[in-house]
């Protein structure tokens, strides 16, 4: 039998929202090729939740060490993940495990599922 992992089989990387924010802010090729594609568990601070122009339900984390930070985390939920959103609220820290898309406007997080 092959010990190796199958993607699947992965554990998530567990990374704080502001330094995913960082990573990417400082370099964002070097950011990439260590988060993109790959799943992710991310704790931070709920700025937004709100609803995309495609109606996909999303949160933004933000970097919770700069308030004037332009780049958050979007994190975005399947329709049958919207109602976990329901109980957030700004200001809630929360985890989430997604796969990064990397940095489009935001870091963009696929798939998410609140942890815990």
């Amino acid at each position: 039998a092959s010990e190796e992992n199958t993607p699947e089989e992965e554990k998530p990387i567990e990374v704080k929202a502001a330094d995913l924010i960082s990573a990417y802010d400082e370099n964002e090729v070097s950011a990439d090729s260590t988060y993109k594609d790959k799943t992710l568990t991310i704790t931070g601070s709920i700025s937004s939740i709100g609803v995309d122009v495609a109606d996909r339900a999303y949160i933004m984390l933000n970097d919770e060490n700069d308030e004037y930070a332009i780049l958050g985390v979007q994190c975005y939920f399947e329709d049958d993940q919207k109602d976990s959103l329901a109980k957030l609220k700004e200001g809630n820290t929360v985890t989430v495990t997604g796969t990064c898309e990397g940095e489009v406007v935001s870091v963009s997080v696929k798939k998410c599922q609140i942890v815990g």
